[in-house]
């Protein structure tokens, strides 16, 4: 007797659908193009029932503010934001440390990831009372 290894059949992989993709695209480009429609036709619908002019509050959705206190609301809004990702890093390190199997690098690596976000967070907070204070004493 011959004995002969057999090579393994090796079969082309199945092409995908790429059409269920792209249908899943237009289904919610098309979900989204309506939300927005229905939303203009009540904010123009509202808009058109009531006896409103150019100088009413339906045209002003921020009401009647000067530039400082426009300003103070981007600044607490950013330091806003960098507060969560720093959250997000403090979180982050968390999980590094965990999933971190005993590895002393990544062990190491997740607690600078921590400290630098907690300095991160206490430069933040400052930030935001400093800018409290100044914008109150403006009279904002």
């Amino acid at each position: 007797m011959d004995m002969k290894e057999e090579e393994p059949v090796v079969r082309p992989a199945p092409e995908r659908n790429r059409r269920g993709g792209q249908r899943g695209l237009i289904a919610l480009t098309a979900v989204l193009t309506a939300v927005t429609v229905i939303c203009i036709l009540v904010v123009a619908g509202d808009a058109l029932a009531a006896d409103v002019s150019i100088n009413s509050d339906v045209f002003k959705p921020i009401g009647n503010v000067n530039i400082p206190t426009i300003i103070g609301r981007i600044i607490r809004g950013l330091i806003g934001i960098s507060g969560v990702l720093a959250l997000v890093m403090f979180i982050y390190g968390g999980v590094m440390w965990m999933t971190s199997a005993g590895n002393k690098d990544r062990v190491d690596k997740a607690q600078k990831t921590i400290i630098w976000s907690i300095l991160g967070l206490i430069i933040i907070f400052s930030s935001y009372a400093l800018v409290n204070f100044v914008l109150s004493a403006l009279g904002q």
